[in-house]
């Protein structure tokens, strides 16, 4: 059976739209190596924000910092997690998130949830994406690409494991008719809307949101990790290559 390629939005066809940087969760770009970063002298993107060389990738992290935030930090609640999730905290969002995810999973928004499965990553995925790129943007995405964002999940790029899948080029979904002004939710990562994300802003929630973090920060990486190739483009210019400094 033939893998699912990986899906890229860093094309002309999407610059300007809020899923260019691959990156529906809108994830500030706080100096994080996430696994599928684009280099930063490779950039292209509104540097306020994350950006990775596929739209799994992308995802991939948003699961991460999902489990960090309601697992690791224990905010196991939807009311915690729009508290603490930084987009929705910096752009005075919380009760709209709020609102959303329990309408979403039909529970309370004070339910603490304890079943954290494959299933619930991909929705939480999903409904997060819809309330920063919004639901036109969210359709390009395949199923698919949620499904190897969650295979990724618990892939360790500081260790010799086999899970990484093999270099490959990300393939380019087709381009859109694209409304005058791109629509979709609360999201500025590609200079769009003035009520998107904003690092400038200032939280007035009472908990302060948690960013995107290493939970194995404190860990020293003793092996390289290396050789995770991806090329993009005619060219097949590297966007990927040998990096010795530890990867989430």
């Amino acid at each position: 059976m033939t893998e699912p390629q990986m899906k890229t939005f860093r094309r002309e066809g999407y610059k300007g739209t809020p899923i260019w940087q691959n990156n529906p969760g809108n994830l500030p770009n706080k100096g994080i190596d996430w696994l599928g970063k684009v280099p930063t002298t490779q950039r292209e993107g509104n540097a306020k924000y994350e950006e990775f060389i596929s739209v799994e990738y992308g995802l991939r992290a948003l699961m991460r910092h999902i489990r960090v935030l309601m697992v690791d930090n224990k905010f196991n609640t939807l009311s915690k997690f729009a508290h603490n999730y930084y987009p929705a905290v910096s752009t005075k969002r919380v009760a709209s998130y709020e609102r959303a995810l329990a309408a979403y999973f039909k529970i309370d928004k004070n339910k603490v949830i304890t079943t954290f499965d494959k299933t619930f990553y991909i929705k939480m995925a999903k409904i997060v994406s819809a309330m920063e790129i919004g639901d036109r943007y969210l359709s390009l995405i395949p199923e698919s690409s949620f499904e190897m964002a969650f295979a990724l999940m618990n892939v360790d790029p500081n260790k010799n494991n086999d899970r990484v899948p093999a270099p490959s080029k990300p393939s380019t979904p087709a381009q859109p008719s694209l409304p005058t002004k791109p629509g979709g939710g609360g999201n500025n990562q590609a200079g769009g809307s003035n009520n998107g994300n904003s690092e400038g802003g200032t939280p007035t929630d009472q908990v302060r949101p948690v960013l995107p973090n290493d939970p194995d920060e404190d860990k020293t990486n003793w092996l390289l990790w290396g050789g995770l190739a991806v090329a993009l483009g005619a060219g097949g210019y590297l966007l990927y290559s040998h990096y010795s400094k530890k990867k989430k």
